[in-house]
């Protein structure tokens, strides 16, 4: 890398998602990018809030199934965010309800 790069790191939802919360991974992503002379921050993002569609990566946790169904419309509401994660954000730690069936099942 060169230049002064800096990594923004997304906590999505995490009061809805806080059985399996990636709280922890995202603290753990940002030690190690500091380690490698890459600040980071960490930026929550709450229910209640619009998510940026700017930054580097997203980490969403997991939870029950209804937490799970929340999370995802969630997601749907906010277009620019999925935008985001199809064309340059790297998404971390999504699962599927359990139940649920993936689109070539």
């Amino acid at each position: 890398m060169t230049g002064q790069s800096s990594i923004q790191i997304g906590l999505l939802i995490p009061e809805v998602l806080g059985t399996y919360s990636d709280a922890g991974n995202a603290t753990v992503l940002a030690q190690r990018a500091c380690w490698r002379g890459i600040p980071a921050e960490i930026i929550v993002i709450n229910a209640d809030t619009a998510p940026p569609a700017s930054l580097d990566v997203y980490l969403l946790g997991g939870g029950e199934d209804t937490a799970q169904l929340f999370a995802a419309q969630w997601l749907s509401r906010h277009t620019r965010l999925r935008h985001a994660l199809t064309t340059r954000a790297r998404p971390r730690g999504l699962r599927r309800p359990s139940g649920t069936r993936t689109l070539d099942a």
